[in-house]
């Protein structure tokens, strides 16, 4: 599949996860992943196992969309028994919140590390919105299936991961608001406001398609429009952010 193939996120998330649709009491019915009757299998590295798993998961997201990860091909795909990936996964949505959600967090909870350091002064700010910025497009780019899916999901029940969405983007975008309001003239109501509407914008300009790109910036290579697209959306961080003063 080619990177910058579009494809709707609605549609692919209603064929991959149609379990995940269901009304209450069709949930309720299936049982909960303890109830399988399955014990740890033996000799198993419960991290590694897990790890061969997700990865799986993860290749058959980007080949496929979510309708290729079912619990058999990743089976397969990772050289495992069917009963061990339910075990640690007891439903192809689980596969599908474990690929894509909780990777997309993870890489989220490494980059404020690093953004969070170098909020010192205005400049470091500055630099650090570029980067973080830049690096954020750009994964958004190399996983262009997974997060038309989590756009998907977003649309249709106004989160992409209620867990994770608690534990990373919430606390996020509350200490990024007080730290940056301490180096600019923003309120943090206002950076919290800014921040939300980058995490919302970022993806978006990363699933456009290679005909909307080029139209939108007039490049005449897809290369070239998705650099116009990355530092236009640098210029706008900077310009919500009030940090246009010190990227000078």
């Amino acid at each position: 599949m080619s990177l910058f193939t579009t494809r709707s996120a609605d549609s692919d998330y209603r064929r991959g996860s149609r379990g995940a649709s269901r009304p209450n009491s069709a949930r309720s019915s299936r049982p909960a992943r303890v109830t399988y009757g399955m014990a740890r299998p033996l000799n198993a590295d419960s991290r590694e196992t897990q790890e061969r798993i997700v990865a799986a998961a993860r290749a058959l997201l980007e080949e496929g969309g979510p309708a290729a990860v079912s619990v058999r091909r990743v089976a397969e795909s990772a050289n495992l028994s069917a009963g061990t990936v339910r075990y640690y996964f007891a439903t192809q949505e689980d596969l599908l919140v474990e690929a894509c959600i909780n990777d997309y967090y993870d890489q989220l909870d490494q980059l404020k590390v690093a953004f969070f350091s170098q909020l010192k002064d205005r400049q470091g700010a500055a630099q650090a919105v570029r980067v973080s910025v830049s690096t954020v497009y750009r994964y958004c780019l190399t996983t262009e299936v997974a997060h038309h899916l989590l756009i998907g999901r977003g649309a249709k029940v106004g989160r992409v991961g209620d867990d994770r969405e608690a534990q990373s983007r919430v606390p996020f975008l509350r200490e990024f608001s007080q730290r940056l309001a301490a180096v600019t003239d923003r309120s943090e109501r206002e950076l919290r406001f800014a921040a939300q509407s980058l995490m919302f914008m970022i993806p978006r300009y990363a699933a456009l398609g290679e005909r909307q790109l080029l139209d939108v910036f007039g490049e005449g290579r897809l290369e070239d429009a998705h650099s116009a697209a990355e530092a236009h959306i640098i210029a706008t961080a900077l310009h919500l952010l009030g940090l246009e003063a010190a990227d000078d």
